[in-house]
């Protein structure tokens, strides 16, 4: 994948705006096992729905129990 083309913006809606949370490359988003991470990047934000912006796309990535 190349480098320039692979982060992503997490973000949550509230209302009728998309408020960001973030800059991530995308293969920590897809592919977490791969990826040493201390802790959970979104605590904080369990209750909302968070989908990652990526090359015009939107792809949920969490979802609220």
């Amino acid at each position: 994948m190349d480098k320039e083309n692979s982060e992503c913006v997490v973000f949550y809606w509230k209302g009728n705006e998309r408020i960001p949370l973030c800059m991530t490359d995308i293969e920590l988003i897809f592919n977490p096992h791969k990826y040493e991470t201390v802790g959970d990047p979104f605590k904080g934000y369990e209750k909302e729905r968070l989908y990652a912006l990526y090359q015009g796309k939107a792809f949920l990535i969490h979802k609220p129990d």
